[in-house]
């Protein structure tokens, strides 16, 4: 009883990624996706084709068929996350004026002193997660 097994090669991913996925990533790093308000026009080809990541659609032919995620979902999908890595790198950067206006003042003339508001919070636990230098190696890794 041979107990050897061959163990799948470690790729990174739970799961190989699909060839639809693997266009995707090549329409994103081609440059063929564009933002229009909460859509994205992808070019396919000679054609282009409309996602709209908050309804789950695209107008492309493999979706109206399968119903399910199309190459150009994924290369929308990939653009807004560029795009989200980006604001927030953009916002670790600079101070929040909230922030310095409250530690140049005096702590007893300070209203609300013993309750940060809720802004404050927010900006404290996105300092501690986003790491400037972090997010601008995720960003360059994603679209360089």
């Amino acid at each position: 009883m041979d107990t050897t097994s061959k163990a799948a090669p470690k790729t990174g991913h739970k799961h190989p990624p699909s060839t639809r996925e693997q266009r995707g990533i090549a329409l994103f790093r081609e440059g063929a996706v564009s933002e229009h308000g909460d859509l994205f026009v992808v070019r396919g080809g000679s054609r282009k084709y409309t996602v709209s990541l908050d309804r789950e659609t695209c107008t492309c032919p493999d979706f109206q068929a399968r119903r399910s995620a199309c190459k150009h979902q994924f290369a929308a999908t990939l653009a807004e996350a560029k795009r989200r890595c980006r604001r927030a790198a953009r916002t670790a950067d600079r101070p929040s004026r909230r922030h310095t206006e409250r530690t140049e003042r005096p702590r007893e003339d300070r209203r609300d002193a013993a309750r940060p508001s809720d802004t404050s919070r927010r900006d404290e636990s996105l300092r501690g997660i986003l790491d400037p230098t972090r997010v601008r190696a995720n960003v360059e890794k994603m679209g360089d």
